[in-house]
């Protein structure tokens, strides 16, 4: 997980000239060392209401006759460890994923849109798309 993070974001610093060598190895470091405390942060933050949430709402019975054994509260760790690993892969997939998408941008059409009553404004030569409150 730390290893796709730092190669999809381009993390990994290489020094430009022997003399930034000690630098680019602080760097490095600092940076391995904080994305291991946030992605255990992370497990955690998953796992633990994961674990709660399970103990709380799965009747042991129902879950003993899925799993083919008795269902102990080991059989609900390794179901939120299974959970929270996936949710953590999922986490690091998506993040791949957060430098192409454009979130956060308005869409906009052509101002010459046939069907175009001629009302809508424009910014730039592009209409505007209204909100839903009309702004």
């Amino acid at each position: 997980m730390i290893a796709w993070l730092i190669v999809d974001h381009e993390l990994w610093e290489r020094p430009a000239s022997p003399d930034e060598r000690e630098h680019a190895v602080l760097y490095n470091m600092s940076t391995v060392v904080t994305l291991t405390i946030g992605v255990m942060v992370f497990y955690v933050v998953v796992f633990v209401p994961l674990l709660l949430t399970a103990w709380w709402t799965i009747p042991p019975d129902v879950f003993a006759d899925q799993i083919g054994h008795p269902a102990g509260f080991s059989s609900l760790v390794i179901m939120a460890w299974l959970v929270a690993s996936v949710a953590t892969l999922g986490g690091a997939l998506g993040s791949g994923m957060e430098t192409t998408m454009q979130c956060g941008q308005l869409p906009t059409v052509p101002a010459n849109v046939s069907g175009s009553s001629g009302t809508t404004p424009t910014v730039g030569g592009q209409a505007r798309v209204r909100a839903v409150d009309g702004r």
